[in-house]
């Protein structure tokens, strides 16, 4: 006997919902996962120096991301969710679920 299994979850918003401080937020996105190469990239001097430039410019960056934001709106119209299985693979033979989400606006 099979079991029931989601295949996609949609989510239509009417009228869309307007999101505040989106422009902002994406300044602080990268730091939300994991990234393996910039400690390595860090360590060559040059791109050591390009990164603590634009480092030093980040003040500027998010205050100019909030005067667009206040011209600019981000409404949010529709949400799609669709699981997605990776089956076994590589020399530990593990298999996981992932979730992909997509968004409209």
């Amino acid at each position: 006997r099979s079991r029931p299994l989601v295949k996609s979850a949609d989510l239509v918003l009417d009228p869309p919902l307007r999101l505040g401080n989106v422009a902002p937020t994406l300044l602080h996105f990268p730091d939300l996962f994991e990234d393996r190469a910039l400690p390595r990239l860090r360590r060559m001097q040059i791109i050591g120096l390009i990164i603590e430039f634009l480092s030093s410019l980040w003040f500027l960056l998010e205050k100019t991301l909030w005067m667009i934001e206040r011209r600019c709106q981000v409404h949010l119209s529709k949400v799609k969710a669709t699981p997605i299985y990776r089956g076994t693979s590589g020399m530990d033979a593990t298999s996981e679920w992932r979730l992909s989400l997509s968004f409209t606006g």
